[in-house]
């Protein structure tokens, strides 16, 4: 019997067409087989490929909440700074005006004052002519009452300026 190449490739085709069949049947009907095992298959894969993009992106999503937050706390932290920087501003502009106006006032109780001053006591003559900001420390000083103050009441008494006369304010 001598067999060709064309009988051979039939009875491969025939076969394989009969295996092909048989795992037709064996798929569509068995408990196990591909029609029903392979949606159930590709359903758990999908659905795990959906959850691994889920997870990312919730990760994703809480860095970028971890992020925003930071960012968040540091302008809130810049915030306050800015508010503290311009508060301390604000006090030291004040401290300067107050300074400024306590030497110009200074100035202006010192100007006709200075001269007699400068006679009686010229060590606070010149302390005061330095830091005008004491004056009122000066003139409320129980010592400036008792001794200075009555020489300056003198002085300006003889000079027959037309001035009223006080009483000393002294301690007793």
């Amino acid at each position: 019997m001598d067999v060709s190449f064309d009988q051979v490739v039939l009875l491969v085709a025939a076969v394989g067409g009969l295996g092909a069949v048989a795992q037709h049947f064996w798929d569509r009907y068995a408990s196990t087989g591909l029609y029903k095992a392979a949606p159930k298959r590709a359903a758990v894969e999908i659905e795990a490929a959906l959850n691994r993009a889920m997870d990312r992106q919730r990760a994703l999503a809480a860095q970028d909440m971890a992020e925003a937050m930071k960012a968040q706390e540091q302008a809130g932290a810049d915030l306050a700074k800015s508010a503290e920087m311009s508060m301390l501003r604000g006090i030291r502009t004040d401290k300067g005006q107050v300074a400024r106006v306590s030497s110009l006032l200074g100035e202006a109780i010192l100007g006709p004052a200075l001269p007699l001053l400068r006679q009686f006591a010229p060590g606070l003559a010149d302390a005061l002519e330095e830091n005008p900001q004491l004056i009122d420390v000066v003139v409320r000083n129980p010592l400036f009452i008792k001794y200075v103050q009555p020489r300056i009441e003198q002085y300006l008494g003889s000079m027959g300026t037309g001035g009223t006369e006080t009483e000393p304010k002294g301690w007793g």
